[in-house]
């Protein structure tokens, strides 16, 4: 029923040092994930 966090952010193209403006987070489900892809550089 859920899909990979990690796998659709792959496929979005998110990548380390990235600014990630997530609208409409509800429960945070790409939050986490998202922050540890793009890193410490990121934001």
């Amino acid at each position: 029923m859920f899909r990979d966090p990690y796998k659709v952010l792959d496929a979005a193209g998110l990548e380390p040092g990235q600014k990630v403006l997530e609208v409409g987070c509800g429960p945070g489900f790409f939050t986490i994930p998202a922050a540890h892809i793009v890193g410490e550089k990121g934001s």
